[in-house]
């Protein structure tokens, strides 16, 4: 099995009974789809790796030495920098993730605008009332992150167009 098999086995093992919000589509759907959008532009086998585990620190029991340990330092680095901040009123987490965004590497800004591309396709069928300020949020997150590849950055753009 290879290294990207083994990820997505993990993921799906991982996310196993989750939905999405919508509460339709098994969770798992949603990490395979920013993975298939990293593979769109320049990308390395971590960054498909780390695409398809991007929640599972965050949502699921996996723990950080586990991915370490059964992926490398390099994929649970860019992990960890996708995954959000937890404590503290929703307008402080959101807060301190625009500052964390700011500083992650390329590679994990690249992987996070292949996120946000996934979670606004979905956003305004699934969460109608809840999608005008989950779009300026994603706004201000695409501000932060610059330093994406540059045709995920266009994507993402064109993704936000189309979920005004």
């Amino acid at each position: 099995m290879s290294k990207l098999d083994e990820a997505i086995t993990f993921a799906s093992i991982a996310h196993a009974g989750q939905r999405r919000a919508c509460g339709r589509l098994p969770y798992i759907i949603h990490p395979i789809n920013v993975m298939t959008l990293v593979s769109s532009v320049e990308h390395g086998l971590e960054m498909l790796m780390a695409a398809v585990l991007h929640d599972v620190i965050e949502d699921t029991q996996t723990t950080m030495d586990t991915i370490e340990r059964r992926f490398g330092s390099e994929v649970l680095l860019l992990v960890t920098q996708l995954t959000n901040t937890s404590g503290g009123t929703r307008d402080e987490r959101k807060a301190a993730n625009l500052e964390r965004l700011a500083l992650i590497t390329s590679d994990a800004a690249t992987i996070k605008l292949a996120d946000i591309i996934d979670n606004l396709r979905t956003v305004r069928k699934d969460k109608p009332d809840f999608a005008q300020e989950y779009l300026m949020e994603k706004i201000a997150q695409y501000d932060v992150l610059a330093h994406g590849d540059k045709n995920m950055r266009l994507k993402t753009a064109e993704a936000i167009v189309n979920a005004m």
